[in-house]
């Protein structure tokens, strides 16, 4: 072909087709041959990634950005469906990008220019054709999951703790030294007058390992650990909907959509445990949902400064009959201490200097007066942990290839892609953390806008009659309050919107 040179190799295997070991490593073969034939200078992109979300695939994304530095000549993929197998936007951002600057798309059976009619309705049809395909594919994917829940097999991706998967075998089966944990904490709990929390911090004071490395117990993995079906021999299939990773979200459906039968693996717990733990769960609830008070003037926006946890509110009767509203930290640490954060009355002297403070400070913050030290430093560990995820991606890729090539068994390579999407996870998560912090030290209103709203809080504060009328007030002027006290001096440091 004509005016070709250099050229980026775009190699993309789908992690459904992790079964075919070798596929990468054949089209590696291939590709390389055909274009050291043709005599042309390359760059290569390789990944491990499904083709439904341009937004998982860096490597991609990596290759387009280049496409704009106008260094390419052309892109070599094996078939058309490499290029992306998503939606009409993933798929069209791709192309018109790719043809936008002139760049080839070039298989070993064709080359085909985005610019050229013919060629571009040839791509446009082979791209929906293969979108077609992949769709086919995930329904008979879903369609076998179901059909092989309801038989009882193990559908459902990572088994809890202590079962194991063997991707060999297909099955689920029990690990013993994992069962010594599990049974310890289902027999203490039912056993002994402890509740979720304190049996978390007796866990972590014993140095029993967690679930997931470097994360203490907490009261929320027991009670999902202790109210799994599946340590019932259960399989529980269908009980969501959505997909967090494409859509941000995830919803529960209702309890008669699930597929609950019998599984093909060993129970750990009985029925009658089950029981147990369920009724000891309920009289454990502090509070009635029915009985629970409504909200709050400050709820969900006042914080403690010393351990970064919401504050709570309770009521206490006084001396002589009345009652009275107080904030408190009743957060506790991995290690069983207490957060040493006093409480404060939330009376109205409390409640008339949050309303000064608000309006006093809301000029120092309009005229810029926002910590653009901190907002810095948080841009910088952001970009250092999205350094990080690309590192991480990296070496996931080269497990793979590693296996590919032989060099991991299936146990060696089983082991370490766990650890390395384990890895790649948890720093997801941390920068999904750091941007909302992020979003918060940095604002969402203008200065005029934040003006305009301040202007309607004073208006209408005095105007409340309810504390949620309050509390909709608050949040429309502030994103959260950060209490602290020493001694007699209490802080509120205000965070705008």
């Amino acid at each position: 072909m004509a005016n070709i040179n250099h050229v980026a190799i775009y190699l993309r295997k789908s992690r459904d087709d992790e079964n075919e070991a070798d596929v990468l490593s054949k089209h590696r073969q291939t590709l390389y041959a055909f274009v050291e034939q043709k005599k042309w200078t390359y760059d290569i992109y390789e990944e491990i990634a499904s083709g439904d979300s341009l937004e998982f695939r860096p490597e991609m994304q990596k290759l387009l950005k280049r496409v704009e530095d106008e260094i390419y000549d052309g892109v070599v993929v094996m078939d058309i469906d490499r290029l992306s197998r998503g939606d009409d936007e993933d798929r069209g951002k791709i192309l018109k990008k790719l043809a936008r600057y002139d760049v080839k798309v070039i298989t070993p059976q064709k080359p085909y220019d985005l610019n050229d009619e013919d060629d571009s309705m040839h791509v446009g049809f082979k791209s929906f054709m293969a979108r077609c395909e992949y769709m086919m594919i995930k329904k008979r994917l879903k369609q076998g999951k179901i059909a092989g829940a309801k038989q009882g097999k193990w559908t459902n991706g990572k088994p809890p703790f202590p079962y194991e998967y063997n991707r060999d075998t297909k099955t689920v089966s029990v690990n013993p030294d994992k069962l010594v944990t599990y049974r310890l904490i289902v027999e203490k709990y039912i056993n002994e007058p402890i509740g979720l929390q304190e049996l978390a911090v007796w866990l972590n004071l014993a140095g029993v390992p967690s679930l997931t490395p470097d994360s203490p117990w907490s009261s929320t993995k027991l009670h999902r650990l202790l109210t799994s079906q599946v340590h019932l021999g259960k399989i529980v299939y269908q009980k969501t909907r959505g997909n967090f990773r494409k859509d941000g979200k995830v919803t529960k459906r209702s309890t008669d959509e699930w597929i609950v039968v019998d599984g093909q693996h060993d129970p750990v717990k009985t029925e009658e445990e089950h029981i147990k733990i369920m009724t000891k769960l309920q009289q454990n609830s502090l509070i009635p949902k029915k009985a629970r008070p409504g909200v709050r003037p400050l709820t969900g926006i006042l914080y403690c400064a010393k351990c970064n946890h919401r504050m709570q509110f309770r009521e206490k009767t006084l001396k002589y009959g009345s009652k009275a509203l107080y904030a408190l930290c009743a957060y506790q640490y991995p290690d069983g201490r207490n957060c040493e954060q006093v409480g404060h009355r939330l009376d109205n002297q409390f409640f008339d200097a949050l309303f000064d403070g608000i309006l006093s400070n809301v000029s120092t913050t309009v005229a810029g007066n926002k910590d653009e030290v901190a907002i810095n430093e948080l841009r910088t560990v952001i970009g250092q942990k999205q350094d990080k995820v690309m590192q991480e991606e990296k070496a996931l890729k080269r497990v793979y290839t590693s296996y590919e090539d032989g060099v991991y068994s299936a146990d060696e390579f089983a082991l370490r892609r766990q650890g390395r999407e384990a890895a790649i996870k948890a720093l997801h998560q941390e920068i999904q953390a750091l941007n909302e912090k992020l979003a918060m030290l940095s604002g969402q209103y203008s200065s005029f806008e934040l003006k305009q709203q301040v202007k309607v809080f004073k208006r209408e504060w005095k105007k409340a009659s309810s504390p949620k009328q309050q509390n909709s007030l608050l949040k429309s002027v502030v994103t959260r309050i950060l209490y602290d006290r020493n001694d007699d001096n209490v802080d509120l440091r205000i965070i705008y919107k």
